[in-house]
């Protein structure tokens, strides 16, 4: 629903206003309605809705509306505007597009002038800055706004925004965009396409609409938590940014019902404004005087928008759903299928009025002068009168007294002269219509003339303020203006100087008066006043203030009538009066006669001498008692301090013996120290030998094929195994374990997996993973196994080797390079740049002493070079048992019968064989 309402001039009390004069607009839109905006030109009424068209309106014949034109769109309009000139309006919808229609083209239909990528939210007119060419300013969804040249229907410029724009206002250079997330960009259109400021707004939830000041300096911004906030551009104005609540309603059980503000529109004229929210009901502000000037009742449903007229004469509101509880709640509210309706109603004024002034007179000061208001021009100087009989009044009582024979009349020379007779108009009815109308010209000339003032300051030869020049008027209102950046010589003084002037052949000062603004008797507003001739008039932030009338007391504000009792309760109330004041009265006589009584009688101090010997006894024992308390305390604290005394000269005895025992300990613990140094190096040293003697023991060997190594000449391959031989890669990877089993414990490293080493019946464990304990032992050999437990036990014991390399600081590329990775860890660990140490003599002895014909070897020596005589498997021997066992007997059973002593180091008389009889049958698998 749209409408105009007719308003009053009001206090600044809120006061719930009649809406019985409101004016419904005939044919209104089918849905909801989006937007309102009026003509400079004429009063025509453009309303955007929902169903996806702009209707425009004539206000002009009557005010129930007649249909002029319509611009279709695709989708919901949700904008709409006329330009500077009004003669052409834009509306933006949810099709993405922008539409011109032009109403002086006769028809023409409206034409495409812009786009977006998102749906088109808020749009206005401006002018360019250098060579004011109409323009356009677009908002959007897409986060975008875009400056459109009409006259080409091309976008100029673009500003990319933090996030989806909703609303859009221009007043002279400013352009505001209020977007989602509470932003608040600011654009000084002389440099249209960068950001002047951006800003957060200063409410807390999401932003509704944005709106320009008349004057271009600031503007405010509504929110749907039922907010309004006035923010200034200039720096020096930050003080007078403010907030307040509005479109709200007290609920039950202390809550608050808070209503979303939909809308906020500037009277043309008066920098007033109004809001209008999602409650159905819309108020008007005066943002100087920061009070409410009036308030309307529930309109019945939800106002979505509003807008002035281009005189501020007519106010127009929108009452159609505003979509703020969704599709659903539409339903459920009776929105659906309810047509929306338009009201119009005159609006009279809306200058800020109060009551009684706001500014105390010694806070009256330049810097609240707003404007300045002339009223009854007369060029005339008025004409003295001599004071005579005459110029009595004619009451009833004073003819009258005129009349008595006894009184003495006496008539001035200035009154000699007849009555003046009244004037006439018929001597004119015989004349010609241009001798009228000459005359009638000349009567409005005699009393009408070009007039402005100036405003000057003591001690300051230019004036301060020139105002505009008011042609041909008798009571000129000149434009409001502001004089707080004049700087605050001038803001704080509260005297000036106030010079009219009229202008006849020549402007001339008519009047010239100092005025000290704490003098001025305050009016309120310019309505039912009579003005005396060349009534000066000011106008500060909270009123209308003049010289040459008087205040008009306040009236009294009207009281409730309250509910009263009965005769009855009164006449019971009277009597039980009468009984309160005689017992009164009879106290005040007991009194009397008690006191009388007690100056009369002597008065006895003995028991107030008693009372205080009993005090005194009291306070003595108790004295006595505190000073017992004293002594045991100072007893205590003695044999305290004596106590600790004792344990300092203990402590201080433990603490000599504990530094004697340092000092001793030093030399010790130096010694310590170099003998852990020698026994690491020793230790390290002996690795080095035992690694040496590993890698001799059990030789890795390259072959012709890369990567692919023997050890003991088995060869063993990299974790392919399905070419080789079963006996010898098992044999091959018993070796392996064997090596890997022993440098555990040379190395000092604990295996993750536990090896068994059965030559080539070797198993390994893995007490890691979550297995079963009968299947947590996997065989390193293939036959007779899976293939899988097997591959797993090589993966095993892999991962062995791997972590013995990391504990000597080696990295391993690949795991599955068993020999490789083998041959690495020896070579590292027995390298070195000092010589070897020896190994301590002794070894096997039924290997060393046993032979026959007292034969033995050479322990003179105690070398463990390889080679060297002395080693446990020395070269020699070592070559004697290999070939020994090369020659015995494959078949487990001791060997062949032809070789009697198949270990030919123990002599002939001893026969040995190497039994391996058994051992792959008692092998666990």
């Amino acid at each position: 629903m749209s409408s105009l309402f007719r308003t009053a001039a009001s206090s600044s009390a809120a006061t719930a206003s009649d809406l019985s004069k409101d004016v419904t607009l005939s044919s209104p839109p089918e849905d909801s309605i989006s937007a309102l905006s009026w003509s400079s030109a004429a009063n025509f009424l453009a309303v955007g809705s929902w169903d996806s068209k702009v209707r425009i309106y004539d206000i002009t014949q009557n005010q129930t509306g007649e249909g002029r034109a319509a611009i279709d769109f695709n989708a919901p309009v949700l904008t709409c505007e006329w330009s500077k000139d009004g003669k052409k309006v834009a509306g933006g919808s949810a099709d993405k597009t922008v539409k011109l229609l032009d109403l002086a083209a006769n028809g023409a239909p409206a034409q495409q002038v812009a786009a977006h990528d998102g749906p088109v939210r808020s749009l206005r007119f401006f002018e360019a800055p250098s060579t004011n060419a109409p323009m356009l300013v677009t908002g959007s969804w897409d986060k975008t706004v875009k400056y459109w040249d009409l006259r080409s229907a091309t976008a100029v410029a673009t500003l990319q925004c933090q996030d989806r724009v909703y609303s859009v206002d221009v007043k002279d250079k400013l352009l505001v965009i209020g977007t989602a997330e509470r932003g608040i960009h600011i654009v000084d259109l002389n440099n249209p396409t960068t950001f002047f400021a951006t800003r957060e707004s200063p409410l807390k939830q999401q932003t509704r609409v944005v709106s320009c000041f008349i004057d271009g300096t600031g503007y405010a911004v509504g929110s749907i938590e039922g907010r309004c906030g006035f923010q200034y551009i200039a720096q020096k104005d930050e003080n007078r940014n403010f907030a307040f609540r509005c479109h709200r309603d007290q609920a039950k059980n202390n809550n608050v019902d808070v209503y979303s503000v939909n809308a906020i529109s500037f009277h043309p004229i008066h920098g007033t404004f109004s809001t209008a929210g999602s409650d159905g009901t819309f108020h008007f502000w005066d943002k100087d005087a920061k009070s409410r000037l009036k308030g309307y009742n529930n309109v019945g449903g939800p106002i979505s928008a509003t807008a002035f007229n281009k005189d501020g004469t007519i106010f127009s509101y929108a009452v159609s759903y505003d979509w703020s509880k969704g599709l659903f709640r539409r339903v459920l509210t009776g929105f659906e299928h309810d047509n929306t309706i338009l009201f119009l109603v005159q609006a009279t004024s809306m200058a800020a009025e109060a009551s009684r002034p706001l500014l105390l007179p010694q806070n009256r000061k330049l810097r609240h002068l707003q404007g300045i208001y002339f009223r009854n021009l007369t060029l005339s100087r008025p004409r003295g009168r001599t004071i005579d009989d005459a110029a009595l009044n004619k009451s009833p009582q004073k003819l009258e007294a005129l009349r008595e024979p006894q009184l003495h009349h006496a008539q001035s020379s200035g009154d000699l002269r007849p009555p003046k007779l009244r004037r006439r108009s018929s001597n004119w009815a015989g004349a010609s219509p241009g001798l009228r109308q000459k005359k009638l010209e000349d009567v409005i000339d005699s009393r009408t003339a070009d007039t402005f003032f100036t405003l000057h300051c003591v001690g300051q030869d230019e004036p301060v303020y020139i105002s505009e020049v008011v042609d041909k008027a008798m009571n000129p209102s000149f434009r409001f203006f502001d004089l707080s950046g004049l700087g605050p010589a001038v803001t704080r003084l509260d005297t000036a100087i106030i010079t009219i002037w009229v202008k006849r052949d020549d402007f001339t000062p008519l009047i010239e008066e100092e005025v000290n603004l704490q003098t001025l008797q305050f009016i309120g507003s310019l309505e039912s006043h009579p003005f005396p001739p060349n009534c000066i008039l000011f106008h500060l932030i909270d009123g209308i203030y003049t010289i040459d009338l008087a205040s008009k007391p306040p009236k009294p504000k009207p009281s409730p009538s309250l509910p009263t009792s009965s005769y009855n309760a009164l006449m019971r109330l009277s009597n039980l009066d009468e009984s309160i004041q005689d017992a009164l009265a009879t106290r005040e006589e007991l009194a009397s006669q008690i006191n009388a009584i007690l100056k009369d009688t002597p008065v006895d101090e003995s028991p107030q001498a008693r009372e205080e010997a009993a005090l005194a006894s009291r306070y003595l024992s108790s004295e006595r008692k505190l000073l017992k308390q004293s002594i045991r305390r100072r007893s205590e604290l003695k044999a305290s301090i004596s106590a600790r005394r004792k344990a300092i000269e203990s402590g201080n005895e433990i603490q000599a013996r504990a530094l004697d025992d340092i000092n001793h300990a030093q030399d010790k613990l130096s010694h310590c120290r170099t003998l852990l140094a020698s026994t690491t190096i020793e230790i390290h040293q002996q690795r080095r030998r035992i690694c040496e003697e590993l890698l001799a023991i059990f030789p890795i060997e390259p072959t012709s094929s890369p990567l692919l190594f023997t050890i003991c000449s088995l060869p063993l391959p990299n974790s392919h195994f399905d070419d080789g031989d079963e006996d010898t890669i098992s044999a091959a990877l018993g070796y392996v374990a064997r090596v890997v089993d022993m440098l555990q414990y040379y190395l000092s490293v604990p295996l993750p997996y536990p090896i068994t080493a059965y030559g080539s019946r070797s198993i390994i464990n893995d007490y890691i993973s979550q297995l079963q304990d009968n299947q947590r032992t996997f065989p390193l050999y293939n036959k007779g196994t899976l293939r899988f437990r097997f591959e797993y036990g090589v993966f095993l014991l892999n991962k062995d080797i791997e972590t013995l390399a990391e504990s000597q600081g080696l990295k391993v590329l690949d795991i599955r390079q068993t020999l490789p990775n083998l041959k690495y860890l020896l070579y590292v660990c027995s390298a070195g740049t000092s010589e070897l140490p020896a190994r301590k003599a002794g070894g096997v002895k039924g290997l060393l002493m046993v032979g026959s014909a007292g034969r033995s070897w050479d322990t003179g020596s105690v070398s463990s070079r390889r080679g060297s005589t002395d080693s446990g498997v020395a070269s020699g021997v070592g070559d004697q048992i290999r070939k020994a066992l090369e020659n015995g007997g494959i078949d487990g059973k001791g060997g062949d019968k032809s070789n009697d002593n198949a270990l030919g180091v123990f002599g002939g008389s001893h026969v040995h064989s190497l039994r391996t009889s058994g051992l792959r049958e008692n092998v666990i698998k």
